[in-house]
């Protein structure tokens, strides 16, 4: 049996948000496991505030990933045959699991026969959310911006796909390897870098234009797989108006990062949050992860903390147990993923009180955007109005959603509701 390996993780040293949010997210999942009955698992002790030491073994770590990667193999229907190619090259048919017909009946009650073609996918599991308790439109959300963002390129889903076919997965033993080359580099006082994949670090390349590879302390690369653990997500949508109709069109996903800065009071508050997340749908989305712009997503993930955070306060005080939250707005195009934006936003009172009052009066994505956006440059919530007449429809504003919030907005601050602003 290998020695076991002793990491120790300080919150307040670690480099960026998602490896803070991948220390809490490997608590999390733990927990889980452990309530489950799963193991071995890594021995944890908490020393001082946000420090952190682990006891792993290579059979602790393999049955960490395992959990963390479970996944189904499901059917899936298609309706044309599937094909697969280099560009510039002929595409190649991927062979079916089956064909079959299905009968349909239209609008006018016309019945005709479809041919469908019968395809396996493999489905991320998430089984440390549905421990929680997250509602099932929540979940579905959560898998589909996992498999189009951070696994959109089908040689990033291996590890899902071992877990599918009942196999461990195959990444557990490379890291331990690396892990052991980095203690033993340690104690001979050098480093022993690895690469860090996109996969686990949004941003992230073997190597940049200058051909500078993209490295990271193999102890701090294993927490990069656990910050999904605990991210938020929504469906970036964009308004269109076509044939005198609003339509909203999807725009890839928003994953929002939990910048940690309480790690014993964020793993309890995000354990408690992550039931009470609103299943009311918008079409086949949960509406509160229908986002209008990516940080919309970072203030909706605030707005289930600022709620556990009042419950706690004391003598007023009000603690977060987040800095903030950062937002990333990825669309996958082909097996390309693309960073289109990313946002940050702090942790204050002020911003998740004024996104409560947002967040209860605006229904149209045109006024929630305006107003957000205000909210953030601490500007007053009608300023800006004029830019978006000036690039949309005349008749988005006068009817409908955004007619309704205007009319909502301004009835609240003539009746003394809003301040002068």
């Amino acid at each position: 049996m290998s020695e076991p390996l002793v990491l120790d993780y300080d919150l307040y040293s670690l480099p960026t948000a998602q490896h803070r949010a991948g220390l809490a997210g490997f608590l999390v999942h733990l927990r889980g496991m452990e309530r489950r009955g799963l193991g071995p698992l890594p021995e944890v002790v908490h020393a001082e505030p946000g420090e952190v030491r682990v006891r792993l073994t290579p059979e602790a770590l393999q049955a960490t990933l395992n959990h963390l990667y479970e996944a189904t193999a499901e059917e899936i229907q298609a309706k044309a045959l599937r094909k697969k190619g280099r560009k510039g090259e002929e595409k190649q048919v991927v062979e079916p699991l089956r064909t079959e017909t299905r009968s349909e009946t239209d609008a006018k009650g016309r019945t005709k026969e479809r041919t469908v073609y019968i395809y396996p996918q493999v489905v991320p599991g998430a089984p440390f959310l549905a421990a929680l308790d997250v509602p099932d439109i929540w979940l579905k959300l959560w898998r589909e911006a996992v498999w189009s963002t951070l696994r959109g390129i089908p040689k990033t889903r291996i590890p899902f796909e071992q877990r599918a076919e009942g196999a461990a997965v195959g990444e557990a033993h490379a890291l331990w390897t690396e892990l052991g080359r980095w203690r033993r580099a340690r104690e001979h006082g050098r480093v022993a870098p690895a690469e860090v994949a996109s996969s686990l670090f949004i941003g992230a390349q073997s190597a940049n234009a200058e051909r500078v590879p993209f490295r990271g302390s193999p102890d701090l690369n294993l927490l990069l797989h656990f910050w999904p653990v605990v991210m938020g997500v929504a469906e970036a949508r964009r308004l269109q108006f076509k044939d005198g109709q609003e339509t909203e069109e999807g725009d890839g996903f928003v994953l929002a990062v939990p910048d940690v800065s309480d790690i014993e009071w964020f793993v309890e508050d995000f354990e408690r949050a992550a039931g009470q997340l609103d299943p009311r749908p918008h079409g086949y989305r949960p509406a509160a992860g229908v986002v209008a712009l990516p940080q919309e997503s970072a203030l909706e993930y605030l707005h289930y903390l600022w709620a556990l955070a009042s419950a706690r306060g004391i003598a007023g005080q009000v603690k977060f147990s987040v800095s903030g939250v950062e937002a990333y707005h990825l669309r996958r195009d082909g097996n390309s993923v693309h960073l289109l934006g990313v946002g940050r936003v702090v942790a204050s009172p002020k911003l998740a009180q004024g996104y409560e009052r947002i967040r209860e009066m605006a229904r149209s994505p045109l006024f929630r955007r305006r107003t957000i956006l205000n909210l953030l440059h601490d500007e007053p919530w009608y300023a800006g109005f004029e830019r978006d007449f000036s690039h949309h429809d005349w008749r988005m504003f006068l009817r409908g959603q955004f007619a309704g919030d205007a009319r909502r907005r301004l009835a609240a601050q003539s009746g003394g509701r809003e301040s002068d602003d």
